[in-house]
């Protein structure tokens, strides 16, 4: 089973002083051979993808670019993580960037709603005591969604 979120992005050049920095802070490896990148947090990598939207995209009107975050093997509760931490780190770096669930249900426009999210997306997954023992909930049980 496979397993995607998404940034979309309204800027029509894509802005790759941004993009350097939630490589570098993210860990983001370039994969050489192919256009996408790799990160390397829990048991598989996450594949990610930056794409330009043509026009016959469904959301073309709104956004120029498009941030794939993709997840398949097994149920790392750090690569569920990695899906809503890494579309956060995006967030932080491109104005106005918006996360996309992609399974046509939440449209999150805020870090704010990102992190309130972010926890009952993951205990769909996995448990507290798995993202505690990972160190990825604050006193308060909340998400940590940096690193």
């Amino acid at each position: 089973m496979s397993y995607d979120t998404y940034v979309y992005i309204f800027e029509r050049i894509f802005p790759d002083d941004s993009w350097a920095h939630v490589v570098s802070e993210y860990g983001l490896l370039k994969n050489p051979l192919e256009n996408f990148w790799i990160s390397a947090h829990g048991d598989e990598p996450l594949k990610v993808t930056v794409e330009k939207l043509d026009r016959t995209h469904l959301y073309s009107e709104k956004f120029n670019w498009k941030i794939s975050v993709h997840k398949s093997g097994v149920k790392s509760t750090l690569g569920f993580w990695g899906l809503v931490a890494l579309p956060y780190y995006c967030m932080m770096y491109f104005d106005g960037a918006v996360f996309y669930d992609g399974r046509g249900e939440i449209w999150i426009d805020s870090l704010e709603e990102l992190k309130r999210y972010a926890k009952p997306y993951l205990l769909q997954f996995t448990s507290l005591s798995k993202l505690s023992k990972l160190g990825l909930l604050n006193q308060q049980e909340e998400i940590m969604l940096l690193k």
